[in-house]
């Protein structure tokens, strides 16, 4: 079966920044001048998650996303990412969420704060003293906002996510899991 790409309205996709803030800024130029050469009306920009972890930037490009989401939340649309689910994890269950999120990346992310010295195989007093450490040196309002970034974005017949869907199912019934792993 053919369907034809209907979307709304012109949109430009972002994925997984993964802390790398010039590589992003880069690719938001490019955008920039592709919408000034070619006229773009209304367009969208849709991020599809994973802003943290790996890259040296993530708490750089958090900032940059948050301030571009709340002054633009038409036309910025930042989609919640495994990655950024992990570190909520972590922030609500640090024995629980913090050796996997440290293993993926979640080091880095924490350096980008300014938290040093935890490592893979950190201890139950390391896990909970750096929970503590983030949940400090998280600037106001970052928390909430990652809470509440969409699984998914649409328009038209177009839908954005950050992993996949399954295609047995319509797009309401989507399980969340899929949708971020």
């Amino acid at each position: 079966l053919q369907v034809e790409m209907a979307p709304g309205r012109p949109f430009y996709v972002i994925g997984d920044v993964h802390g790398c803030l010039p590589q992003m800024q880069t690719a938001l130029e490019r955008i920039d001048d592709d919408i000034e050469a070619n006229d773009v009306t209304d367009p969208a920009l849709v991020l599809l998650g994973d802003y943290v972890d790996r890259g040296p930037n993530s708490a750089q490009v958090l900032d940059e996303l948050i301030h571009l989401s709340l002054s633009n939340p038409d036309d910025v649309i930042c989609l919640m990412g495994n990655h950024e689910r992990m570190m909520l994890d972590f922030l609500d269950t640090p024995l629980k969420a913090g050796p996997r999120w440290l293993r993926f990346g979640g080091i880095e992310t924490l350096e980008s704060f300014g938290i040093t010295g935890i490592a893979q195989g950190a201890d139950p007093e390391q896990l909970y003293e750096t929970c503590e450490e983030l949940w400090d040196a998280l600037p106001e309002g970052t928390e909430p906002w990652l809470r509440a970034l969409p699984l998914r974005w649409s328009s038209g017949n177009l839908h954005c996510v950050h992993a996949a869907l399954d295609p047995a199912r319509s797009i309401s019934q989507q399980s969340q899991d899929v949708m971020l792993w």
